[in-house]
C-alpha cells in the first residue's frame, strides 16, 4: 500500500495541493481558507492517518528545530531526568 501523499489527499477533497499543505502546516485562517475546507480536509488527514515527513521537511527547509545539549555527565541524577 503506497503511503498517502498531499496530491492525493487533494485528490480525494477536491482542493488543491497549495490548499492541502497550508491546512496541514496550520496556515489555513492566515490563507482565508473557509472553516469548512479546513474542516472536511483535517478529517480525510485523520481518516488516512497522514503525517508531515519531517526530514523532507528539514532537507527543504534547512532547519531542523532540533536542540543538542552537551552535558558534563549522564550519572548525575539532574542530567540523567533531562
Amino acid at each position: 500500500m503506497k503511503k498517502d501523499t498531499l496530491q492525493t489527499i487533494a485528490e480525494r477533497t477536491g482542493f488543491s495541493k497549495s490548499t492541502v499543505s497550508r491546512v496541514v502546516s496550520g496556515q489555513g485562517r492566515r490563507y482565508r481558507i473557509s472553516e469548512a475546507a479546513i474542516s472536511k480536509i483535517q478529517d480525510e488527514i485523520r481518516a488516512c492517518g497522514y503525517t508531515p515527513d519531517l526530514i523532507a521537511q528539514g532537507l527543504r527547509t534547512r532547519r531542523t528545530n532540533t536542540v543538542g545539549l552537551t552535558i558534563p555527565s549522564i550519572d548525575n541524577p539532574f542530567f540523567a531526568s533531562l
